[in-house]
């Protein structure tokens, strides 16, 4: 929907209206890509013509079609659409910050990639493959994601360590219980022979787990997620 209001709205072509939310959402612009078109079953060419005006009432309906969870806030989104650049504009802030999880829904990585998690995110239940687990925090989760990746041969040593999401001078899987700065701290826990550090919030645990998945070249909807 940011892309949808980038080009109608702000008159932008869809490639630039594309690199603009992966900038703003810190992810890459293939992410997004992957958003409008093969979770929706497009093709970029098909998705250009959706995004002319006269089409948009189409556009409109697949996305109701594909994302039930949030009907309200895109039939006000598509709404605002034919109103004055302001008050578009201020649906658009207010959609962004109303399009949230729903509790009890699951949700792949890929697309809580457009979700911000908030400090009261706690995850309920995890699907890795075809196994389901119940979770009882954000640990837990990630111990099981981590054990999943294990046993199914996607994380080994030859791939360790992997950086945390910042890919700064923090690891989140390693295996020694340390960073690469090895004065930075964590809260270590130990998985098999890896390390992995469980000092994050929320938002940043997310941000961790799509960051391996990318890395170890797992499909991102292999993993899925449900909160409280």
């Amino acid at each position: 929907m940011e892309v949808i209001f980038l080009v109608t709205k702000r008159h932008y072509s869809r490639n630039e209206a594309t690199n603009l939310v992966a900038r703003k959402r810190t992810i890459t612009t293939q992410s997004v890509i992957d958003k409008y078109c093969r979770q929706l079953g497009k093709k970029a060419h098909d998705i250009d013509i959706l995004l002319d005006v006269d089409r948009l009432n189409e556009l409109l309906q697949l996305l109701k079609r594909k994302f039930p969870a949030h009907h309200q806030v895109i039939h006000q989104f598509f709404q605002s659409l034919n109103e004055e650049a302001t008050n578009s504009t201020e649906t658009m802030e207010k959609m962004q910050s109303t399009l949230n999880y729903v509790p009890g829904n699951e949700y792949t990585l890929l697309e809580l990639e457009g979700i911000t998690l908030g400090k009261c995110a706690k995850p309920k239940k995890l699907r890795a493959g075809n196994t389901e687990y119940h979770i009882s925090n954000w640990t837990d989760l990630c111990i099981r994601v981590v054990q999943w990746l294990i046993d199914q041969s996607y994380l080994t040593t030859s791939e360790t360590p992997i950086y945390n999401h910042a890919n700064g001078d923090k690891y989140f899987i390693n295996t020694r219980p340390e960073h690469k700065n090895v004065l930075r701290d964590g809260v270590w826990k130990s998985v098999g022979s890896f390390y992995i550090d469980t000092k994050y919030n929320a938002e940043a645990h997310k941000k961790n787990l799509i960051h391996t998945v990318q890395v170890l070249n797992v499909v991102a909807n292999d993993i899925a997620i449900s909160f409280r």
